[in-house]
């Protein structure tokens, strides 16, 4: 690890002294490399194991940081001169550190030198997101987790099953795990904003109502938001400015758009994980959003900008959109929870019937649960703001919550870690 974080800043302060994109790409080359390497994905296989028992915790995030740095010191977008301690400071920061959010150094900086006053109103409001974040991790992920766990030792049971039972059950834990998965990322999230926010430090969100959602593009414009910009300003934006310089007409800029999309997004899937399963989930990301990107030229092209925005509000199409936004996700991420010879056995009992089948189920299902959401937020005509409250309600509901999640831990019996510090 140390040597990683050395090696990361002599590329930062080489590139900085002699800026030039083929000393940018070399450097990102060697690094992207070592990273490949020490993360013993499956395509190195081939190379020998590092010899050492060494950790990667936290590594992923601190190679976007390293990125980020080289590809703004050639931009000289950077502070000439970065003090060896700002660096570490930055890229091994102990909030941020695990599973992000992915801050930019500039910002991080000039957040750390201007710390958020603490107030009163504020202190209280972020105690609440922490316990939230907690009532999140320890309620809310921990009981999808424990149906997770009782449900998928039933789908792959060696006894035959009828595809319909088999559909519903993958079903259930394909929505269980997707579930547990926001819940876990976005509860350790609200914990780790908080307390950074105690600290007087103002960390990037990482989520904005992703369920919501009506579109895979849009979809990861809310959800793990500082991944998918780092891939935005680092990847997509970059590629295209090369085709474009390349190949200029702007008729083929949604063409170049999609293949780009397919290119980023499998790039970002195969970041999540070492094992082929995470090359399946990449490609599925990748035709996900190019479907999406297609749709939307085709619907344009026919309809007209003024019949697209008619149809966005058009409440079926809505809900249709994020059904099908959040079924298509929730198939996708088997990638977390199945390796992939059990995705074969699955793909073989289910066939093209079998996953269009739970595309409709996952897709209605969460139809059901908006359409409901939304009924009873139209009428419900009382909130409860916990930060807003009197001080003794609000403080006796944050020890209630605290008292719920120990109690669901010691029933459940499973201890609760943070999903992504996998990654």
């Amino acid at each position: 690890m140390a040597g990683f974080l050395l090696l990361g800043f002599c590329a930062i302060k080489t590139v900085q002294r002699h800026p030039s994109r083929l000393l940018c790409w070399t450097w990102v080359t060697v690094i992207v490399a070592l990273f490949i390497w020490l993360q013993g994905y499956a395509l190195a296989a081939f190379l020998p194991e590092v010899p050492i028992v060494f950790s990667t915790l936290g590594l992923s995030y601190i190679l976007f940081r390293i990125l980020h740095m080289i590809y703004d010191g050639v931009e000289e977008t950077l502070e000439y001169e970065v003090p060896l301690v700002d660096y570490l400071n930055y890229t091994t920061h102990f909030l941020a550190f695990v599973s992000g959010p992915i801050d930019r150094y500039q910002s991080f900086k000039a957040n750390f030198l201007s710390p958020i006053p603490a107030q009163t109103p504020m202190i209280r409001a972020t105690l609440v997101r922490i316990v939230k974040g907690y009532a999140k991790v320890l309620i809310l992920a921990a009981s999808a987790l424990y149906v997770f766990d009782n449900v998928t030792p039933q789908l792959f049971a060696q006894d035959s099953v009828a595809l319909p039972k088999m559909v519903l059950l993958f079903s259930v834990a394909a929505a269980c795990y997707t579930f547990y998965l926001y819940m876990n990322f976005s509860g350790y999230m609200d914990i780790v904003i908080g307390i950074a926010r105690l600290a007087g430090l103002e960390l990037p969100e990482n989520f904005n109502r992703p369920f919501l959602s009506r579109s895979m593009l849009e979809f990861w414009s809310r959800w793990h938001m500082t991944l998918s910009n780092w891939f935005k300003q680092y990847a997509f934006n970059p590629i295209m400015a090369a085709l474009l310089t390349r190949w200029p007409s702007s008729g083929m800029a949604p063409f170049f758009g999609v293949l780009t999309f397919f290119f980023v997004f499998t790039v970002l899937g195969i970041w999540h994980g070492t094992t082929p399963i995470f090359i399946a989930y990449g490609l599925m990301l990748g035709f996900g959003v190019s479907i999406n990107k297609l749709w939307q030229v085709a619907l344009t092209a026919r309809l007209g900008h003024k019949g697209m925005r008619a149809l966005a509000a058009n409440p079926l199409y809505t809900y249709a959109a994020r059904g099908l936004t959040i079924g298509f996700f929730a198939i996708a991420l088997l990638a977390f929870w199945m390796d992939m010879s059990d995705l074969v056995a699955i793909t073989r009992e289910f066939g093209v019937v079998g996953w269009l089948m739970a595309l409709a189920v996952l897709s209605f299902g969460w139809i059901i649960c908006v359409a409901f959401q939304d009924l009873i937020t139209a009428r419900s005509r009382w909130t409860f703001e916990w930060a807003k409250a009197p001080a003794l309600v609000s403080y006796a509901s944050m020890a209630a919550v605290i008292y719920m999640c120990i109690t669901t831990q010691t029933i459940l019996n499973k201890g609760a870690g943070f999903v992504y510090a996998d990654f």
